[in-house]
């Protein structure tokens, strides 16, 4: 749940990226007006939700401290991991109980009722994420809500905090100003262990979809040519099977791309064979770019019917409008919040 930075290569720009989040989280966090007309059910749920976000950045916390002991002190006896064990089971059982109370209690939620039936979206999550929306009104579109947690993107841009001084640039080439987005709630959405990895592995229809997402943006980039590089080794003129990973050296750095040697961001870099990487984004991996913006275009879908639903519930329906895809671009492609109910078939699960 942590904001998640690159470890800095000194104190002073560690001093600068502590200020910039610092600023981001100040400046996202004043971007709209209280909150009003809530109903009774939800200050409880907003509480809840509260109660999650610290208990999950404690129990991530724990975790870490707990894989940095047994890191350091990697020879301690039998008997000292059986106390340790009880300990952090203390600390996991106090967890499961805040966890199950939590869901209890969002459950009742009307807005839970939506969204019952749909593989791996469970109550805490959801509470969690209204506790950072505090109300559907305080966003005027689904782009304006998508953009504050950081799931949309700005000309193909994700949303990031190494990428927020290019997008803030874009914004003032267009006469706007970017205000910051919420990087817990991004995180939260799209971040390790978050609602989308939590539907994916609820191996559901939002499964099939990812999946079918990341085929189209590999196969729309693929057909760019000249944006990939693929690592195939040759060997008298034969192609050889990719066993390894390719390691780049200091020497590799000053060979052209076009050699057939690759041109990493960094000396240390390892580029598997076999792969495809991205030249116009700094030799990026294709396979982890599709899957980061599968996962993007899917928290885009499931917050829009969290704030659609949670619209509906307050009586606010005509205020609903439509993604900004299909609103302003003229796409035709909607996913319905009914499509993401049910199982998959066990072939597809594979």
């Amino acid at each position: 749940m942590e904001n998640t930075i690159i470890a800095p290569e000194s104190k002073a720009k560690a001093r600068k990226l502590r200020v910039d989040v610092k600023s981001i989280k100040e400046q996202a966090g004043l971007l709209y007006d209280a909150p009003v007309n809530n109903i009774p059910d939800d200050a409880i749920v907003f509480f809840a939700g509260r109660m999650v976000i610290e208990m999950m950045k404690d129990k991530r916390s724990a975790d870490l401290q707990r894989q940095a002991f047994e890191r350091d002190y990697p020879e301690i006896p039998d008997a000292t991991k059986s106390i340790m064990e009880t300990l952090y089971g203390f600390f996991e059982n106090n967890f499961d109980q805040m966890k199950a109370t939590v869901t209890a209690i969002v459950s009742k939620h009307p807005l839970m009722e939506k969204f019952r039936d749909i593989q791996g979206f469970t109550e805490y999550r959801l509470g969690a994420i209204m506790s950072y929306m505090k109300n559907p009104e305080r966003f005027a579109t689904p782009n304006q809500l998508a953009t504050w947690a950081g799931v949309s993107s700005v000309n193909n841009v994700g949303i990031t905090l190494g990428k927020l001084k290019a997008i803030q640039d874009m914004y003032q080439e267009e006469g706007k100003e970017f205000k910051g987005y919420c990087t817990e709630l991004q995180a939260l959405l799209i971040g390790e262990q978050g609602l989308i990895d939590g539907m994916l592995m609820g191996r559901g229809p939002a499964l099939r979809m990812y999946r079918e997402c990341r085929e189209r943006l590999e196969k729309r980039a693929m057909n760019e040519g000249s944006a990939f590089l693929y690592t195939q080794r040759m060997k008298d003129g034969q192609e050889v099977a990719p066993v390894r990973a390719i390691k780049i050296t200091d020497e590799a750095v000053k060979k052209d791309e076009k050699t057939g040697k690759l041109k990493p961001r960094k000396p240390s870099a390892t580029y598997k064979v076999g792969e495809w990487y991205m030249r116009d984004r700094a030799l990026q991996s294709l396979k982890m770019w599709s899957m980061s913006n599968a996962k993007r275009r899917l928290a885009r879908t499931v917050l829009y019917h969290i704030w659609a639903e949670w619209m509906r519930i307050k009586g606010l329906e005509e205020k609903i409008r439509m993604p900004y895809a299909i609103e302003y671009l003229g796409h035709t492609s909607f996913i319905e919040l009914d499509e993401f109910r049910g199982k998959l078939p066990k072939e597809d699960k594979e």
